[in-house]
This record gives C-alpha cells, sequence and structure tokens, in this order.
C-alpha cells in the first residue's frame, strides 16, 4: 500500500513541476515577443524614450523571474527524481527477492531465468545510481 501512496505523490509533483514548466516557459515566451514588439514600435518612432526604458526594464525583470523559476523547477524535478528512483529500486529490489524466492520453491527453468533478470535489472539500476550520485 505505502508503494501505491509513494507512487501517487511522485506523480502529483511531477503533474505539479511540469505545469509549473509550462506555464513559467508560455509567460516567458509571451512576454519576450511583447517586449520584440514594442521595441519594433520604438525603432519605428511609435514609442518615446521613457517607453523603452519600461520594455527594457520588464524584459530584465522576466530574464530574472524565469531565471528563478528554472532553478525553482530544477530543485523540484531533482527531489521528483530521487524519490522516482528510489521507489524504483524499492520495487526491483522486492520484484528480485519474490522472483528468487519463487524459483527457489518451483525449481521451474523459466521461474530461475526470471529471477536472474529481476537481479540483473536491479544491479543495473543499482549501478546507475551509483554513477549518478558521483556525478553530482
Amino acid at each position: 500500500m505505502y508503494f501505491i501512496a509513494m507512487t501517487d505523490i511522485v506523480a502529483a509533483q511531477l503533474i505539479n513541476a511540469a505545469i509549473t514548466m509550462l506555464g513559467t516557459i508560455l509567460t516567458g515566451v509571451l512576454t519576450y515577443l511583447m517586449a520584440r514588439l514594442k521595441l519594433q514600435q520604438e525603432n519605428q518612432g511609435i514609442i518615446a524614450a521613457d517607453q523603452r526604458k519600461e520594455a527594457a526594464k520588464e524584459v530584465k525583470e522576466v530574464k530574472e523571474t524565469l531565471a528563478v523559476n528554472g532553478e525553482t523547477t530544477a530543485k523540484k524535478l531533482d527531489t521528483i527524481h530521487t524519490l522516482v528512483n528510489g521507489n524504483m529500486g524499492v520495487q526491483l529490489q522486492l520484484n528480485m527477492t519474490v522472483t528468487r524466492r519463487l524459483a527457489q520453491v518451483t525449481n521451474d527453468a523459466i521461474d530461475i531465468e526470471a529471477a536472474n533478470l529481476a537481479e540483473e535489472m536491479f544491479r543495473k539500476h543499482q549501478a546507475t545510481e551509483v554513477k549518478s550520485l558521483t556525478k553530482n
């Protein structure tokens, strides 16, 4: 039951992070396009010098906001990645243990092969996690 609850939490966090990221990107693109349009109008002499300064100020604010939101999203995604990998490791270890136990009970070639495959998948996951941790 704990794995199902954790999976729901991870899914909700993934959805939340994706929505946050998409909203940030969309806001940035729209703001950039608006600022660019203002700058084009300025070049044509439509907008006064004070308004050009305001547009540049808004572009700077957007860049700062995007930088902050990008960092926040990256942190959330790192947390989600850690949770997902931890849950994956637990699930793979559980699968390995159950299939090994079944193979010991049945001594069937298919069950033994399934147990070996489950163990191989768990070991590969562990190796990948070790590489990931040593990079950081």
